[in-house]
C-alpha cells in the first residue's frame, strides 16, 4: 500500500514537470498576439470609402438608354418660315379635349385607320467611361440615336359656318404642325463621386457609390419629317372640308426650311453606379437636358427633357 501510493505522487510530479517544460518551450512563447494581426493588409489592397471617395483606375463600356418621362416645348405664339401660314401663331399648348384631334374618315364618323407615331422622345447608344483617380472623377462619353416626335398648334376660333337655322355657328379650327426627327447624339461629360465605396481585394474589385453628373450634348439631324394639317376639332358632325374630312393636310413629311442641322444641349443628372471589375457595371440615373439652342433658327422653340437613364456594361483595368 505504501508503495502503491508513493509511486502515484512520483507520477502527478512528472506531470507538472512536463506541463512546466511544455509552457516554456518557444513554439508556445512565439504565437502571435490576436490583437496585433492586420488582415487588411493582406486581404485589402486599397480601398476609399465615405463622403466624395477616390476611385481606383478602371475602364467600362456599355450601352445607354433612356426612359423620358416628359418632352417640354417651350414655345408661345412664334411663326417661322418652316411652317406654313396660319392666322394665328404656333404654341406648345393642346386646344384639343377629349377625343377631338381624332382624324376621321372621309364622310364617316369613323376614325381613320392609319394613325401618326405617338410623341415622345427615345435614345439608345453606346457609352464609354473611365475612371481618374488623382481628379476622383469619372469620365464618360456616349454616341446615341435619338427620335423626337412632337406636335405644335394654332387655334383658329374666328370662323363659323351657317347653321340649319340660317344663324352664324362658330366653331374651332386648329393647324398642328407634327415634327418627327431623328439624330445622332455625341455626349461628353463627367461623374463625381459624391457617397459610397471603391474596393480593391484578394476576391473581387468593386464599386458601388452615388454621383452627380455633368455635360453636354451635340446632336447632328439625321431625318426631318414634318406634317402640317388643318383640323376641324368641335363640329365635324356637322361640317367637313371639301374631301369630305374633317382634316386638310398642307404640308405633308418635309424638313424644315430654318430648321437647325445641329442642336446642343446641356445634361445633368443624379444617379447610382455599381461596379464589378471583371463582371459588370450598372447605373441608373435621373436626368434632365436643358437646350442651348432652338429646333429652328428664327423663332423660339426649345426642348427640355426629363428621365431616367440607365447604363449597362464591362468593366475592366
Amino acid at each position: 500500500m505504501f508503495l502503491r501510493t508513493c509511486v502515484c505522487i512520483l507520477v502527478i510530479i512528472r506531470c507538472a514537470a512536463f506541463a512546466q517544460d511544455v509552457q516554456d518551450t518557444t513554439w508556445y512563447g512565439s504565437l502571435p498576439n490576436p490583437d496585433s494581426l492586420d488582415i487588411t493588409g493582406d486581404f485589402v489592397k486599397s480601398y476609399s470609402t465615405g463622403w466624395f471617395p477616390q476611385p481606383f483606375k478602371a475602364r467600362s463600356t456599355g450601352v445607354i438608354a433612356t426612359t423620358n418621362f416628359y418632352e417640354w416645348d417651350r414655345a408661345n405664339n412664334i411663326r417661322s418660315a418652316s411652317f406654313k401660314p396660319t392666322k394665328y401663331a404656333f404654341s406648345a399648348a393642346n386646344p384639343f379635349t377629349g377625343d377631338e384631334d381624332e382624324i376621321k374618315k372621309p364622310n364617316s364618323d369613323k376614325p381613320e385607320d392609319d394613325k401618326f407615331t405617338s410623341e415622345g422622345y427615345s435614345s439608345i447608344g453606346l457609352y464609354y467611361a473611365y475612371n481618374v483617380p488623382f481628379l476622383s472623377c469619372v469620365l464618360r462619353g456616349a454616341a446615341v440615336w435619338e427620335a423626337s416626335r412632337t406636335r405644335l398648334y394654332s387655334l383658329d376660333t374666328s370662323r363659323s359656318f351657317l347653321a340649319l337655322n340660317g344663324a352664324p355657328q362658330p366653331f374651332r379650327e386648329v393647324s398642328v404642325l407634327f415634327s418627327n426627327q431623328h439624330f445622332i447624339n455625341l455626349q461628353a461629360g463627367l461623374a463625381i463621386p459624391v457617397y459610397g465605396v471603391f474596393a480593391e481585394t484578394e476576391v473581387m474589385t468593386i464599386s458601388s457609390y452615388y454621383y452627380i453628373y455633368g455635360g453636354v450634348q451635340a446632336a447632328g439631324r439625321i431625318l426631318s419629317e414634318n406634317t402640317q394639317y388643318v383640323q376641324i376639332a368641335d363640329a365635324k358632325d356637322r361640317i367637313r372640308f371639301p374631301n369630305g374630312r374633317d382634316t386638310v393636310t398642307v404640308m405633308n413629311t418635309i424638313p424644315l426650311q430654318t430648321g437647325n442641322t445641329f442642336r446642343f444641349n446641356a445634361d445633368v443628372a443624379l444617379g447610382w453606379r455599381l461596379g464589378w471589375r471583371g463582371v459588370l457595371n450598372f447605373s441608373v440615373e435621373w436626368y434632365a437636358t436643358i437646350p442651348l439652342n432652338g429646333v429652328v433658327s428664327d423663332a423660339d422653340w426649345r426642348q427640355y427633357r426629363f428621365g431616367m437613364r440607365t447604363t449597362l456594361g464591362y468593366e475592366r483595368n
